[in-house]
């Protein structure tokens, strides 16, 4: 499985992943494009109940770059190091300029730590008792959601307590962004059973042809895979 469009592949059990993590992000398919393809070749021979190669073609028109999110899935370390640092960032002294630059850093950090967190999750690296999303972890979202604007407004620049605000809601607005990508995964997973199978014929000295399943399906797949 692949994504298309933003130069870079991700293995097979990757891709279904990596897409749910776009979709809670807000990141749609491509409109007037198929959306999900399901390909076979000889490499991965057709089979009705498994995918072939299945890509996704995500867009970047609600602002988010699937290409910058897929840095991070692919080196979530460093960034959540950088989360690491909030709170000791927070107790520094700051200007004005410092200070909202320091706002803006955690307006990223809270998305970009959010796919960092879902792609540990997804090594098994970050436990989740219940599946389900609680109020407590909604109330977090939003808390952090709203935290660059809040800190913005605080002229006084109280880094302890946007520490300790920090600290209350962090790992619980986590917990919101991972139970939210299982539930986008769930259906994510399973797309390519949507999508019409084709197969690919490799033409030497031509572009390969992608033939979708017709009449003559059967017959092309015993000439050609």
């Amino acid at each position: 499985m692949t994504h298309k469009g933003e130069g870079f592949t991700l293995i097979p059990t990757e891709c279904p992943r990596f897409v749910a993590m776009c979709a809670t992000l807000g990141v749609e398919l491509v409109p007037g494009t198929p959306g999900v393809s399901n390909v076979y070749d000889v490499s991965r021979k057709y089979d009705p109940e498994e995918p072939g190669n299945v890509s996704f073609y995500l867009s970047d028109k609600n602002g988010i770059n699937p290409l910058a999110v897929a840095k991070v899935w692919l080196n979530p370390d460093d960034e959540l190091q950088e989360c690491a640092l909030l709170p000791q960032r927070l107790l520094a002294r700051h200007d004005p300029e410092s200070w909202k630059k320091l706002a803006d850093d955690i307006e990223t950090l809270h998305v970009t730590g959010a796919v960092a967190t879902v792609r540990k999750f997804t090594q098994n690296k970050f436990p989740v008792d219940s599946r389900s999303i609680s109020d407590a972890e909604i109330r977090a979202a939003q808390v952090m959601s709203g935290f660059s604007e809040a800190m913005t407004r605080d002229e006084s620049r109280r880094g302890d307590k946007h520490a300790a605000r920090l600290s209350e809601n962090w790992n619980a607005s986590m917990f919101c962004w991972v139970k939210a990508w299982i539930q986008n995964y769930t259906e994510t997973k399973d797309a390519w059973q949507s999508a019409r199978p084709a197969i690919k014929i490799e033409r030497e000295g031509r572009f390969p042809l992608i033939v979708p399943r017709g009449r003559d399906f059967a017959k092309l797949l015993r000439k050609w895979i």
